[in-house]
């Protein structure tokens, strides 16, 4: 688009990622004219009989290639090509942690690890309660989540039809219908049922705690990944325009009233009807703090402009924190699992063939077959006494105080994965990674701009594990996914790890002493990327969280501007949150649409 051009649309929606192409699907499907702005750049999507080779004859990424295979999700991250390299402010063990989120069309539905949860029905129900808006209930969001997703079941299993979609532009496939064969997967689910976890079919229905079968958002008969580009592609209509590498720097204000946006270039887009802000947790707060919307002692400390005093937004940043443990399988057990494809270049070949043949293999998603829940209340209940006792910056209200504390509410997550992730150069053997994960965090970090340079990256900083509760959930994960490892046993009784392989490279061993769990809470937490809740959703008038935008996502204080991401879950989703995110989207496209004439508007926006 010419940068002079005098055409507007009635939304403009800033960042084209999983939020943003549902927005921008459901409005202009609708009537309505819409312009999507996004940082990055667009990856062409294969085609159902594209062949796929994610490497080239000198070794070389083929990112097309390997962004349409999830099970190169950290290939690709590692590539640093299509997002945002962000890092922590502050040090965690041995230095300051990468945060990637998309910069690319699709945004982080494009390069995550494909897991589709949704979290329990005690998360929505406390969104609902802190809001005192019935509409976030669980039960109430369901039909969002269902019309987001096509799911595929094993049509020989019961299951509730009822619970899941199945006409939505995102293929969900259960992993035990996906023919990826892993050796292990039967030993794990007899380790998980030992360990008194109990078996809960597909999930996904807000009963999280036990153990289900995972959904993926990986589908070879439709190109591979499934990313939000699938609500765009194959959709055409002369009302939705998509422009690539447009950094929106700020939103542009006639007194409070929203009338649109200006990139880092100076280019200007107007909007008729309002701007949507979607441009993920650590950027939307950003992008308001730089348009004059924020804390205004920290606005004026850069010489931004205050156009509403918005002391919320940037802050209650929460993420789900993570300790990768790692255990070396014994040699007898060591087929099976992708770090077998680094030493033997054959099967790499046999599992390249089988993807591009359709016939399942180990490349056709990330190498997980279940996700685990599990509760601490009592351990919860002694830890948020000391967190009052030593004056924790974290207050919680009540009804976060009796979620945490509740015998319902599923703390910990945890995710089996059949590889070394992040392996060194030499490595050696086979392993199993049981990811551990604090699902119901209670420590608060921010976002914040360091100048007045849109360009410049804001301070990121999660605050991992600063909360006695959070290190006490951590703690006892640690030991459950132990326990679950050690019942990790063959037909014939015996072990299927030789030991614990730890980040710091100790001797193998089995089980975990107090030492050592000291030691991996101070050095091995890192981040799932699940960064959320900076522009939190809350009534004016809250202090836990601060408000930043209401239950129908509409910043407070000012008109025409709404938050569609991550940032506005005022609380922690217990789930991966890339299908809260579709929800949420959804919930909201509904909304817009409820409040506006579905009669367009006379423009001509195109599609570029």
């Amino acid at each position: 688009m010419d940068g002079s051009s005098p055409l507007a649309s009635d939304f403009i929606i800033v960042g084209g990622g999983t939020a943003g192409l549902v927005l921008a699907r459901r409005l202009s499907e609708a009537g309505h004219s819409v312009h999507v702005l996004e940082a990055g750049r667009k990856i062409k999507s294969l085609g159902a009989e594209d062949p796929v080779i994610p490497f080239d004859t000198s070794g070389k990424l083929d990112l097309k290639a390997a962004v349409s295979m999830p099970a190169l999700a950290v290939t690709v991250l590692k590539s640093g090509e299509i997002d945002w390299r962000d890092f922590s402010a502050a040090e965690y063990g041995n230095g300051k942690i990468f945060m990637p989120a998309g910069k690319v069309l699709g945004g982080s539905s494009t390069l995550n690890l494909a897991l589709w949860t949704r979290g329990d029905a005690t998360d929505y129900d406390l969104i609902a309660d802190i809001n005192n808006d019935p509409s976030w209930k669980f039960e109430s969001l369901k039909k969002h989540f269902k019309r987001s997703e096509t799911f595929h079941p094993d049509p020989s299993k019961p299951f509730d039809r009822e619970n899941y979609g199945n006409d939505g532009p995102i293929h969900v496939v259960p992993v035990d219908t996906s023919k990826r064969g892993y050796a292990m997967s039967e030993y794990a689910r007899g380790a998980y049922e030992a360990a008194g976890f109990k078996y809960n079919g597909y999930g996904n229905d807000g009963n999280s705690l036990g153990f289900n079968e995972l959904g993926q958002t990986t589908y070879p008969m439709d190109g591979g990944r499934q990313s939000s580009m699938k609500y765009i592609k194959p959709f055409d209509t002369d009302n939705l325009r998509v422009s690539e590498l447009q950094t929106v720097a700020s939103i542009m204000f006639e007194e409070k009233k929203v009338i649109g946006v200006k990139t880092v270039e100076g280019v200007t887009y107007k909007a008729r009807k309002e701007v949507l802000l979607c441009a993920g947790a650590l950027r939307s707060p950003a992008i308001l703090q730089h348009s004059g919307i924020g804390d205004e002692s920290h606005l004026k400390k850069h010489g931004i402009p205050v156009v509403h005093h918005l002391p919320g937004v940037g802050q209650n940043l929460w993420d789900h924190p993570v300790v990768f443990l790692k255990w070396r399988l014994h040699d007898k057990h060591a087929k099976g699992t992708l770090d077998e494809l680094r030493s033997n270049p054959k099967k790499m070949v046999e599992e390249l063939t089988k993807y591009n043949q359709k016939q399942g293999g180990l490349f056709e998603g990330p190498p997980f077959d279940f996700s685990a829940w599990k509760n601490y209340a009592p351990a919860c209940q002694k830890a948020i006494v000391l967190d009052d006792k030593n004056g924790d910056e974290t207050t919680l209200s009540r009804p976060i105080r009796n979620y945490i504390t509740s015998n319902r509410t599923p703390h910990a997550q945890f995710l089996m994965a059949y590889v070394y992730p992040f392996p060194p150069d030499n490595l050696t053997g086979s392993y199993i990674t049981l990811l551990t994960i604090v699902s119901t965090p209670t420590s608060r970090g921010h976002v914040k701009i360091i100048s007045n340079d849109p360009s410049a990256s804001p301070e990121c900083d999660p605050k991992w594990l600063s909360t006695e509760v959070d290190r006490t959930i951590m703690k006892e994960a640690m030991k459950t996914s132990n326990e679950v490892i050690l019942k990790m046993v063959d037909e014939e009784g015996i072990p299927v790890v030789a030991g614990e392989a730890d980040a710091g490279g100790d001797p193998l061993a089995l089980g975990f002493d107090e030492e050592g769990l000291a030691r991996k809470l101070g050095t091995c937490v890192t981040t799932i990327y699940h960064y959320a809740g900076t522009c939190a959703m809350a009534p004016l008038g809250s202090t836990g969280p601060l408000p930043v935008v209401d239950t129908d996502c509409r910043v407070h204080g000012v008109q025409g501007l709404r938050i569609v991401d991550a940032s506005v879950f005022p609380v922690p989703i217990s789930a991966n949150t890339q299908a809260p995110v579709y929800a949420l989207a959804e919930k909201i496209a509904e909304a817009i649409l409820t409040e506006y004439s579905l009669i367009p508007s006379q423009s001509n926006v195109i599609r570029e």
